[in-house]
């Protein structure tokens, strides 16, 4: 039904797989302290719907989604949380439930072990919408784009998927493990989603300035060595 599209240092862009056009943006609100995401309507640019924010400094990796701009209490949607297993599944409350014991999610996101970078949105035994992330046919290039096609069921409300999407995106939920190696195969990408584009953009020159210095100081070490070594070895032929 609907294809989105982010590239790094970019917002997501929703469209409609059948003609193209544009149906949601969301665009990344660089004046808020958190991690915080603007959904809106592409014909209504200027009333936000959703607004999907990743709290920092807390215990537990939570996201919250609340009604429009306001971030209060009073206007919160639902919440989604890694659940206790130590699979890529997702528990998502509704802010009734939040305020509750959260002995029971209203909605779960699995993984899909039968597609590769596909999760499942459950709302209770029943699919409602399936997540897929695409590769690029080029595999992971440094300024790829994050493409996910979003098939939602009838009577599924397309923003709710879509603020699911951007949460199992950012939670890497679709990418291989997060390892050591994953993370330094792609650290531009992996700094871009830390950090948020603008800080990445302006530290990235200053880390390959840093960079430029330690491998010339590596190089010089080296070629200090390397003279010594052929000294030593002058003198104890000669």
């Amino acid at each position: 039904d609907l294809t989105m599209v982010k590239k790094i240092f970019s917002d997501y862009v929703v469209s409609r797989q059948v003609d193209k056009t544009t149906k949601f943006y969301v665009t990344r609100d660089s004046n808020s302290f958190h991690k915080d995401f603007v959904l809106r309507d592409y014909a209504d640019a200027d009333e936000p719907l959703l607004t999907i924010r990743n709290k920092i400094f807390t215990t537990e990796e939570r996201w919250q989604v609340y009604r429009g701009s306001n971030t209060d209490n009073k206007n919160l949607l639902f919440s989604v949380k890694k659940s206790d297993s130590n699979k890529v599944d997702l528990n998502v409350y509704l802010s009734y439930n939040i305020i509750e014991d959260e002995s029971e999610c209203d909605f779960k996101i699995a993984e899909n072990w039968l597609s590769k970078n596909t999760c499942d949105v459950y709302m209770g035994d029943n699919i409602i919408a399936q997540i897929q992330k695409k590769k690029d046919v080029l595999g992971n290039r440094l300024f790829e784009n994050d493409k996910l096609m979003l098939n939602v069921y009838p009577y599924v409300d397309y923003a709710f998927i879509v603020a699911l999407s951007v949460i199992v995106n950012e939670m890497d939920c679709l990418e291989d493990r997060k390892t050591l190696p994953t993370i330094l195969a792609n650290p531009i990408k992996f700094m871009a989603r830390l950090l948020g584009a603008g800080v990445c953009i302006v530290a990235i020159p200053i880390i390959i300035f840093i960079g430029i210095l330690l491998a010339s100081s590596v190089g010089m070490l080296y070629y200090i060595s390397v003279e010594k070594i052929a000294k030593k070895l002058v003198e104890f032929f000669c």
